[in-house]
């Protein structure tokens, strides 16, 4: 029986082991790409719904808790946005009159933390639309 030599075949368990975890962290890092992605497109949409929904409110008071309100119903708790670290604001539009009349624009933004679990992607998201008030 021939005797085996494991010496011989080290370098190349080395190398293939540095190139599996090069390959797992590439590829995990493409998911929470993907993630990331995802969860802002998400945030788009919620912020779009939600602009449409208040620019029929009286005041910037009861624009901003119906929007806080819609924020909470549409997004809930997820695993990748936590409820708790997101926030909505309602602001007058630079450049805009600071009165609540029709035709005035209005910016919605909405800060949300995504874990994505990707490095190259920013954790903390703003997602900002300007509507006009349509009251």
């Amino acid at each position: 029986m021939k005797k085996t030599n494991w010496k011989k075949a080290s370098g190349e368990v080395i190398g293939f082991s540095i190139a599996l975890l090069f390959l797992i962290g590439f590829f995990s890092q493409i998911i929470g790409t993907c993630v990331y992605v995802a969860h802002k497109e998400e945030l788009n949409e919620a912020v779009m719904r939600i602009g449409r929904g208040i620019v029929t409110e009286d005041s910037m008071d009861k624009a901003q808790e119906k929007a806080e309100k819609a924020m909470k119903a549409y997004m809930g708790d997820r695993e990748y946005m936590p409820l708790d670290e997101m926030s909505i604001s309602v602001d007058y539009t630079s450049g805009s009159k600071k009165e609540w009349t029709k035709g005035n624009f209005i910016t919605v933004s909405m800060v949300a933390h995504i874990k994505s679990g990707c490095f190259m992607a920013p954790h903390t998201t703003l997602v900002s639309t300007k509507v006009m008030i349509e009251q």
